[in-house]
């Protein structure tokens, strides 16, 4: 597995737009600020994300974060119930299913 920085890796974008979260707020499920996305992190032989990279330089697994409404909601099994917590299903019912950042090869 070899795993850089999609801003390192001129050959790779993110293919929806919408779903490219650098930039965004990062929150827990108690809507507290964890930081800002820096980068993805992308496993270029498999051709996925694997982490978000927060400014702070923590790395956060894709398989632990949430997209909502243009923040990232990373879901600790340890908040998870508290009260006041962000529901672990969609905040709106009819959104779809979070899938994951979806890249892609440059033509």
């Amino acid at each position: 597995m070899n795993v850089i920085k999609l801003s390192d890796a001129t050959e790779f974008h993110v293919v929806h737009l919408h779903q490219d979260c650098r930039g965004w707020p990062v929150l827990d499920t108690l809507g507290r600020t964890r930081g800002v996305v820096a980068d993805l992190l992308i496993d270029t032989e498999n051709e996925r994300v694997t982490a978000l990279r927060l400014g702070t330089g923590e790395d956060l697994a894709v398989e632990s974060v949430a997209l909502r409404n243009g923040s990232v909601v990373v879901y600790d099994s340890d908040l998870a119930g508290a009260p006041g917590a962000l529901p672990l299903a969609p905040i709106d019912p009819m959104a779809p299913p979070t899938r994951p950042i979806v890249i892609g090869r440059r033509a």
